[in-house]
């Protein structure tokens, strides 16, 4: 019997968000990733709980992840902020195996406002009020943060800016990719009646324009991620024609980060070590795969026979992470080691099988 690879991804992320919610419920409501690959803030509790709603919807038996769910709403309300924000607090669920930060600078982010934090977490909320119940406390809550949202819009410039910065937001190489979270959440929140068309129309705007100057430089998982909204709207037909080198090219066959003599696996770049070829990560697989579908799924390209075979060598490689219970978050090539729990490996399988991108 063949067996269908694809298949074989959906049930291994299934049981991985069961591994992600038993975790949760064990820690009462606190989100541990062990041994990640680097240290991880509150970009990514939002990001799982979004994708934990998702498999709820999904799910026969939802018990256990309607706690999870309840748990994970409590512990993101508990560290917002006063001024309706919430702070980065880098390295509080894992300090990070290969890329670390000085303590100093861990420090100053645990009461600093950060804009893709806060809007991680009030996605989160809102697709939870949405999708599962409405709760008053915690539309309290994604009240309180759009409000900080809304003091942080600078109209003249047409983004959203942090009231303050620190070293640690300065390790983002590029603070406009965090803009499709921010225009997700945006999207999201229409349906619990805060509508912002002003916002959504300016971060459609943003991500444009960071898509067209990306290179095969680019991180390709928020470059996919880019990808996935702009291929996925109204945008005219010629403009998807016109970028569709992008795709083919940059997050596809000549990319610089594919790895030799394994197919599917692409390594890693940072300020750091520059391009790095004997870590593969599942991030960036995931990413590839990602912008190979919106090709699939389309009609404008020809060759989808190449386009297929390197979505399978991507799918087969990302199973090959999965451990049985969890997928692991890179592979050291050097000592043929499956390592790290992190956050990319707990729900971005998930984003991927149920469509959020």
């Amino acid at each position: 019997m063949k067996i269908n690879i694809k298949d074989v991804f959906d049930t291994n992320v299934s049981k991985a968000i069961e591994t992600s919610i038993d975790n949760i419920i064990c820690n009462e409501g606190h989100y541990i990733p062990y041994e990640s690959w680097g240290p991880e803030g509150n970009i990514y509790p939002g990001l799982l709980g979004v994708s934990i709603c998702k498999y709820v919807l999904d799910s026969k038996t939802k018990d256990l992840g309607l706690t999870a769910l309840d748990l994970l709403c409590e512990a993101t309300m508990n560290c917002q902020l006063e001024n309706g924000s919430w702070p980065l607090e880098l390295g509080k669920s894992s300090k990070g195996m290969r890329f670390d930060v000085d303590s100093y600078i861990v420090r100053s982010t645990y009461e600093m406002p950060d804009i893709p934090s806060t809007a991680s977490m009030v996605w989160f909320l809102s697709e939870y009020s949405i999708n599962i119940k409405k709760d008053e406390t915690i539309l309290n809550s994604i009240s309180k943060g759009l409000k900080y949202l809304d003091s942080s819009w600078n109209p003249s410039s047409g983004f959203f800016e942090d009231l303050k910065t620190n070293q640690a937001v300065a390790l983002r190489a590029n603070p406009r990719n965090y803009d499709v979270y921010l225009y997700k959440c945006f999207n999201s929140l229409k349906h619990l009646g805060y509508n912002r068309k002003d916002y959504i129309k300016a971060l459609f705007f943003s991500i444009t324009k960071e898509f067209e100057t990306s290179d095969k430089d680019t991180y390709p998982l928020l470059y996919a991620f880019n990808a996935s909204v702009l291929y996925n709207s109204n945008i005219d037909t010629k403009w998807k024609e016109k970028n569709i080198v992008r795709l083919t090219d940059h997050l596809g066959l000549d990319s610089p980060l594919k790895i030799p003599k394994h197919p599917g696996h692409y390594g890693h770049k940072d300020g750091v070590r520059g391009v790095v070829l004997n870590e593969a990560h599942l991030r960036n697989t995931l990413g590839v795969i990602i912008s190979q579908e919106i090709l699939l799924n389309g009609s404008i390209i020809k060759n989808k026979n190449q386009v297929f075979k390197l979505i399978t060598d991507c799918y087969k490689a990302v199973n090959s992470f999965f451990n049985g219970n969890y997928f692991t978050e890179f592979i050291d090539l050097d000592n043929h080691e499956y390592l790290g729990n992190g956050s990319p490996a707990q729900f971005l399988p998930a984003l991927i099988k149920y469509k959020v991108f």
